[in-house]
């Protein structure tokens, strides 16, 4: 089998560029042990030669060009969404994949999972997730009734098709610079127009999912040094990073003060709201003298809690109405804090900025309100990119509860 797959390889040299730059970044594999034919991720493309010893080389040939496909997406490679379902990302892949070439059919899904089409890989995930969830809570209310043979059927169907799925996405793990590579390759390849048979649509959805974007964990690093710089102080009690005891060091006091307001209105979720502090809790845990929670919708609802009892499930939800920015921000220029962090998905009028304001303002802005590929903002709330003192970072995407199905 291995031999085979060389072959082909050997006829894309000639005729496939895209495919065959891509095939060269990885090493092939077997692995009899996997439950599916072939899976990439870690760098390799792995191939069962037992699911696949039936196979002619036309489709043999096809299914290694999906899997290559794959990798020039990213999506072994890129960052995965809030504690991610594995099933759920091969089976988003799989999809996209699908809507790409519709006559496909190595890449089986559920029947009674109805997707649009042209979406992205990210969007999918998303809908994949809570057919998923949706599953689980109808086999629970099904244990205590019949079930009948059709159903006995189409359920054993969907968890062979989900085990699967989980095995295509098992080497998945990000990889910075795999996806730098890939993003580099593609943009070779579209400058020099080397993309052999693949369709139109196809290299244009490539393309789409290599343009570059900000991780999220690199602004949060940048808006921290920047909050904590304000309190640095020169001692002769550290040496200077560059010319050492000969001139002063410096020191950070723990006087640090950070607000923290999440928009509890009608159109924001709680997972996403939980999920924001607590990536809020990871980065700024330390060198931080307190950090204040407090929830908005058209004005400050509810009491100030500190963040550690508000990640602790002490967070009650109150308000739920339309949307106003502008007291919080007044309380960061009233309250004299050195930072605010709002959380939200940004659909509410500018606020005005007070006068003399000195915090910075770091707007963390939920996925679905935004381009989950470029990290652009819509034109509705552009105006977040150009607002004062302020950066904006677009959250990933979070992982829903049953509860919030």
């Amino acid at each position: 089998m291995e031999e085979r797959l060389k072959k082909i390889v050997e006829e894309w040299y000639l005729c496939e560029p895209a495919l065959f730059m891509a095939y060269c970044t990885h090493s092939l594999r077997e692995n009899r042990s996997m439950g599916t034919a072939m899976r990439s991720g870690q760098r390799v493309i792995e191939f069962n030669p037992d699911l696949m010893r039936h196979w002619d080389n036309h489709t043999i040939s096809e299914r290694l060009k999906l899997e290559v496909i794959r990798i020039l997406l990213g999506h072994p490679y890129q960052r995965q969404p809030h504690n991610a379902i594995p099933a759920a990302l091969g089976l988003s892949s799989d999809i996209t994949l699908n809507t790409l070439y519709p006559s496909n059919r190595l890449l089986p899904v559920p029947a009674d999972l109805k997707v649009p089409q042209k979406l992205c890989f990210e969007e999918y995930y998303r809908i994949v997730l809570k057919y998923i969830h949706d599953k689980a809570d109808s086999q629970d209310k099904n244990l205590n009734g019949p079930a009948s043979d059709s159903s006995d059927c189409q359920s054993t169907e969907m968890k062979r098709i989900l085990c699967n799925s989980t095995e295509t996405a098992t080497l998945w793990e990000e990889d910075q610079m795999m996806q730098e590579n890939i993003s580099a390759m593609v943009e070779r390849l579209s400058k020099n127009a080397q993309w052999g048979s693949l369709p139109g649509n196809v290299y244009e959805e490539i393309i789409a999912s290599n343009i570059v974007h900000i991780d999220y964990r690199t602004i949060l690093s940048m808006f921290r040094r920047s909050v904590l710089s304000s309190k640095r102080q020169l001692t002769r009690m550290r040496p200077s990073r560059r010319y050492g005891f000969e001139q002063m060091g410096s020191k950070r006091g723990l006087a640090t003060r950070l607000l923290v307001a999440a928009d509890v209105s009608c159109s924001v979720e709680s997972d996403n709201l939980s999920q924001a502090l607590s990536i809020i809790n990871r980065f700024f845990k330390y060198g931080i003298e307190n950090i204040d929670v407090v929830q908005f919708d058209t004005g400050i609802t509810g009491e100030k809690l500190s963040l550690k009892k508000a990640i602790s499930g002490k967070f009650t939800i109150r308000g739920r109405g339309g949307t106003c920015f502008q007291e919080p921000v007044d309380m960061l220029s009233r309250e004299n804090y050195d930072g605010l962090i709002i959380i939200t998905d940004g659909f509410a009028p500018r606020p005005s900025l007070p006068p003399h304001t000195s915090g910075k303002i770091l707007w963390m802005i939920y996925a679905s309100s935004a381009d989950c590929r470029t990290g652009e903002l819509p034109p509705s709330i552009d105006w977040i990119s150009g607002y004062p003192q302020s950066r904006y970072l677009i959250l990933p995407q979070a992982k829903r509860t049953k509860h919030a199905q």
